[in-house]
């Protein structure tokens, strides 16, 4: 449990990172700071993967995975087409450079 000093930091900071998220958004489209954020994620856990020490039944581990793969999900569904077709290709192009035997299935 945390202490409550920890619960007023995280609603001291609220406000802040609620405003520059605001501020980014009304500059940046929406779906690009989803795709960002869960495409981020999802590299950054297979970067940690790859080292021994990783676990996937931690319940940390297991909701960045839901919730990076249901914000590229949500980002992906909001872009324009062009968008969603150079991603497709994207993903294509890192599916071929992907070794087979290191595939699941």
């Amino acid at each position: 449990m945390l202490p409550a000093y920890w619960l007023l930091v995280l609603f001291v900071l609220a406000g802040p990172v609620y405003a520059v998220l605001h501020a980014v958004s009304l500059v940046v489209p929406f779906y690009l700071v989803l795709l960002t954020i869960g495409l981020g994620t999802l590299f950054g856990l297979l970067r940690r993967s790859e080292r021994p020490q990783f676990e996937l039944e931690e319940i940390f581990t297991l909701l960045t995975v839901l919730l990076s793969v249901a914000s590229a999900i949500v980002g992906f569904a909001l872009a324009p087409l062009p968008i969603q077709i150079v991603v497709t290709i994207a993903l294509i192009a890192l599916w071929e450079r992907y070794p087979a035997n290191s595939r699941c299935g």
